[in-house]
């Protein structure tokens, strides 16, 4: 069973139709979208769409990983989610953004409905000669490969719409790179190593993604914050391209850069490129608050602090369980909105 919208389908045919009809009404309206789906192969029409539409690209050809199916873990997605994807369609099909800072709580899955969707649809569709992958450590760089890998390995979707395009006999593909069967490249490396002069056959990134790109050590004094963000100035916005015009028209976008993190330090990197008015910033945070509330606003009412005195008297026994027990008693009261 797919479950979707808040509707159940017993089979992919049946979800199939209804998404790719409600992404046909987006854009071009009922009547012309029930036109298209008559007249037209359903494989040939998602291919077209999912040109112009990166949700409709993640929902469709990459359903397995996003959609809740009884054969997976998936979790329901929010509009934060399609919030995002909506985004990335105004970055890299409008052309609207040439740098993004896209700052997310713990627990988002912001790598995998950013990261690793984006990174697939810019092969799929040819939209990025060399896109490079910026992650913490080497270890998450390699897991990243890994995860591309697989789904241009195993996704029958992808496979049968673009083609096989990891050939390993052919085309170089390691723990850090793939280069892919239709001319893109996709580099990953973790944060510690340089990217001065990345070049692939003589191009320079056409999209830079730097996803969690930041940790602990990098916050822990000015000098190591300081440290982090004039690299990122002065290596990472300079690996890339400007945009080309000619007679006042653009004629080549700048490579894209995008940051994708948490916030650690209220002068981290995350944090800078929030106040860098070059960066286009989407904001998401953990707790929902309303129109002029502070965290605090919520954390210092009156029964939340009852409740850590209890959770710190030293005097009760199981003072964690008390605090538990509190909470359970007061629970409409204490509750707070998150995302």
């Amino acid at each position: 069973m797919i479950y979707y919208d808040n509707l159940e389908f017993i089979n992919n045919n049946l979800y199939d139709v209804y998404i790719l009809k409600k992404y046909l009404i987006k854009h071009y309206g009922e009547d012309t979208a029930i036109k298209l789906i008559k007249k037209n192969n359903i494989n040939v029409l998602a291919k077209a769409l999912g040109k112009i539409d990166i949700a409709f690209f993640c929902l469709y050809f990459l359903q397995d990983i996003f959609v809740v199916k009884d054969s997976n873990e998936a979790r329901e997605l929010s509009k934060d989610h399609y919030e995002l994807w909506q985004v990335a369609n105004e970055c890299f099909i409008q052309d609207e953004y040439d740098k993004l800072n896209i700052i997310c709580p713990r627990g988002f899955a912001k790598t995998t409905i950013f990261d690793l969707a984006i990174s697939i649809w810019l092969v799929c569709y040819k939209k990025s000669k060399f896109t490079l992958i910026g992650a913490k450590k080497d270890d998450d760089a390699t897991q990243f490969v890994d995860s591309i890998k697989k789904v241009f390995n195993e996704n029958q979707r992808i496979i049968s719409t673009f083609g096989k395009l990891i050939d390993k006999k052919k085309f170089k593909t390691n723990a850090n790179e793939i280069e892919f069967a239709n001319g893109m490249y996709i580099r990953a490396v973790g944060s510690a190593s340089s990217v001065r002069g990345a070049n692939f056959k003589g191009i320079r990134p056409t999209v830079v993604i730097a996803d969690d790109y930041q940790d602990e050590k990098d916050i822990l004094t000015e000098e190591t914050r300081d440290k982090k963000y004039n690299r990122w100035t002065k290596e990472i916005e300079q690996v890339g391209d400007k945009a080309v015009y000619r007679k006042g028209k653009k004629i080549k976008s700048a490579t894209k850069i995008v940051s994708i993190g948490t916030v650690l330090h209220l002068d981290c990197l995350i944090s800078r490129l929030s106040r860098n008015r070059d960066y286009h910033t989407i904001l998401k945070r953990a707790i929902i608050l309303e129109e002029g509330q502070t965290v605090d606003d919520i954390f210092n009412s009156t029964l939340w602090c009852e409740c850590k005195k209890i959770y710190f008297n030293d005097s009760i026994e199981n003072s964690r369980k008390a605090a538990e027990n509190f909470y359970n008693e007061h629970k409409a009261e204490m509750h707070f909105n998150v995302l």
